[in-house]
């Protein structure tokens, strides 16, 4: 856009020089117009000859699409929807497309008012409205803006993405704070509504509003970056970037460079470096060692497998101290003892059919409810289980059928 938008986004001038500028550096320019208002600015600092001229030569063409990304969660259950239109909290978010009323009628009005351009002739004002009318882009927003969101929400779904913390982490950094030991993970809660867990609150101190504030700014720049992607990808054209979008860019584009030239190393090392302080070693297959294959391809299944993924990313960040405590965290491995082994099994039925466990006859409870409750009680919140320490402890060793090195 060259056009200076005020409140409202009234148009209050045009950025005449950026638009010589990418006219001398590009052979043509796409000009995403406001209502064509910035082109009846253009044309009275311009001769209207000379514009019909640099239009025929195909310099140029406009595109006008009042089509765009928003976030809507707090405010649809006021909105006439239909669906889901649940009020979200504060780290909740449902985001939209915004599509203006009756846009072709909006854009033939605008071409009107280009014909009728103060301070120019009617005439020459109609040659250079012929050829906007002419070379006015179809809008395209709709089928754009769909495809910006399936790879929004690919992003959000993916448990390893690390994107919107680094776009936080930096927005804390301006704050003046420092953002080590930031924790932020994504939830899907309900189809499209995303829930952001964080300690943005408890470890920096910021107000629910102020952490809402800062986790929605970051939500809608990591779209501006896909939305702008599928505009580019849609028109074939290199497109510009506002300046308070720049940061989420830059951080895309580094993450993106980082996982194709370092991630695969940085995994590796972090693993290790997990794995030491288990007290796994580093683990060599000798040619006469063994694979279990048909384990490694039910863990590669597993759900365990996802979150020690996602775990691991965060270590990084994590002391020696925090890591052993977790990988060697006593209530865990018992948690795991009791849900995965065939004794643990055992202990269970044993535990829930005994004495202690039978109900009270004066109470009414089906004896099988009551055992499935305890037996549920036991594995979720007495002893959970723990994916993390069986994916290190129990599944990574089992599937490398050698010694520790």
């Amino acid at each position: 856009m060259f056009a200076e938008q005020g409140a409202n986004n009234v148009v209050t001038g045009i950025d005449a020089e950026g638009l010589i500028q990418r006219l001398l550096l590009f052979d043509h320019c796409i000009i995403a117009s406001v209502w064509l208002k910035d082109i009846q600015r253009l044309l009275r600092i311009v001769d209207p000859d000379a514009m019909c001229e640099l239009l025929d030569g195909g310099a140029m063409s406009l595109y006008i699409d009042s089509a765009t990304g928003g976030e809507i969660g707090q405010t649809r259950s006021q909105l006439n929807l239909t669906g889901n239109t649940t009020r979200l909290k504060d780290n909740e978010f449902n985001f939209v497309t915004i599509k203006g009323q009756d846009d072709p009628e909006r854009v033939n009005k605008a071409i009107d008012e280009l014909y009728k351009t103060d301070g120019i002739s009617p005439a020459k004002a109609k040659r250079v409205a012929e050829r906007v009318e002419g070379l006015m882009l179809e809008p395209r927003g709709l089928i754009t803006l769909s495809e910006a969101y399936k790879a929004f929400y690919a992003e959000l779904r993916t448990p390893e993405s690390t994107a919107l913390k680094n776009i936080v982490a930096w927005k804390l950094h301006r704050l003046g704070a420092k953002p080590k030991g930031i924790h932020l993970t994504v939830e899907e809660f309900a189809p499209e509504d995303f829930r952001v867990h964080s300690n943005l609150t408890t470890r920096f101190g910021l107000s629910p509003q102020k952490t809402r504030q800062i986790l929605l700014k970051s939500l809608l720049e990591l779209f501006s970056v896909y939305s702008r992607t599928a505009h580019m990808r849609e028109f074939n054209c290199i497109l510009g970037i506002e300046e308070d979008e720049e940061p989420a860019w830059n951080l895309k584009a580094d993450a993106l460079y980082r996982a194709f030239a370092h991630e695969p190393h940085f995994r590796e090392r972090q693993f290790l470096r997990v794995a030491k302080i288990a007290g796994l070693g580093e683990r060599r297959l000798s040619e006469n060692g063994k694979i279990d294959l048909d384990r490694l391809m039910r863990l590669r299944r597993s759900d365990d497998l996802a979150t020690f993924r996602t775990w691991l990313r965060s270590s990084e960040s994590k002391t020696d101290k925090e890591i052993r405590e977790r990988v060697t965290n006593l209530r865990a491995k018992i948690g795991n003892f009791m849900a995965d082994t065939v004794a643990g099994k055992v202990l269970r039925i044993v535990i829930t059919n005994s004495p202690v466990a039978v109900p009270n006859p004066v109470v009414s409870f089906p004896l099988g409810f009551v055992l499935s409750a305890l037996d549920s009680f036991l594995l979720e919140r007495l002893l959970p289980r723990d994916a993390i320490l069986s994916v290190l402890v129990k599944e990574y060793p089992a599937i490398c059928k050698d010694g520790l090195s």
